[in-house]
């Protein structure tokens, strides 16, 4: 019986570690091919324009191109509707400008506790770039998104999550 448990156990780290590495090999990937994002100056419709830590920023529908990247990077940890439960990582419901550690039965690291503030957008954009260079004992393993126009984009998606 012993056996078969620490069996188990083995497997299960054996399948985490692989994922963790299939999921760095993605986002080395990705990152050396960044997607070619479309401007279109002409309708200011589906024109955003937005300024974070002074880059302006211009896309088409920038809410579907990070509803597409949330989807890619951040829904195997996060759930993102009203109500859905917590995973590895809390829901992101109404998380802009929302008080840092305080996602309902969710256990957060102690430092992100203490850190206190809201999640600003500049907060945010600075968090998903390198969560741990931001709090260097978070619960969070992503290496975090380097190229700041998927950064903003995500943003602009988890803007809309709200009531």
């Amino acid at each position: 019986m012993l056996k078969k448990i620490i069996a188990a156990g083995f497997f299960a780290g054996v399948l985490v570690t692989f994922f963790l590495l299939l999921s760095d090999i993605s986002t080395s990937i990705e990152q050396a091919r960044p997607a070619p994002v479309e401007v279109v100056e002409d309708r200011p419709v589906l024109q955003a324009k937005r300024k974070i830590q002074g880059i302006a920023v211009t896309a088409v529908d920038p809410t579907s191109a990070g509803r597409s990247l949330f989807t890619r990077r951040c829904l195997g940890c996060h759930t993102s509707a009203k109500g859905h439960p917590n995973r590895t990582g809390p829901n992101l419901w109404n998380i802009v400008d929302k008080a840092k550690g305080q996602a309902p039965k969710y256990r957060y690291s102690m430092q992100l506790k203490l850190l206190g503030g809201v999640w600003s957008e500049d907060e945010l954009n600075r968090f998903i770039a390198g969560p741990r260079s931001v709090i260097p004992d978070t619960k969070m393993t992503f290496k975090g998104i380097k190229i700041e126009k998927q950064r903003l984009a995500i943003i602009e998606y988890l803007k809309t999550l709200k009531d």
